[in-house]
């Protein structure tokens, strides 16, 4: 059970991260009138090992901002 934990766990955080990202990046480039990105870009990018790490860590961190705000939202209207 853990070990579907574990993964269950890393793929939606990963997948909230990556709409995240995704979202505001092209929301940004919208604004400024350059090229869209596609999703895959930020889910599973091409190339080295290197750039598979940083994609996956630039998701979680995303993912822990956004839950971040969540819970400061949810404690300061829960009272």
């Amino acid at each position: 059970m853990d070990i579907f934990q574990i993964i269950f766990g890393r793929f939606f955080v990963e997948l909230i991260g990556a709409s995240i990202r995704y979202s505001l990046i092209n929301i940004s480039n919208i604004i400024r009138e350059k090229e869209l990105k596609s999703f895959s870009k930020f889910w599973t990018p091409d190339g080295s090992e290197y750039k598979k790490l940083e994609t996956e860590s630039g998701n979680r961190i995303a993912a822990l901002f956004v839950f971040v705000i969540l819970l400061v939202l949810i404690y300061h209207f829960g009272q």
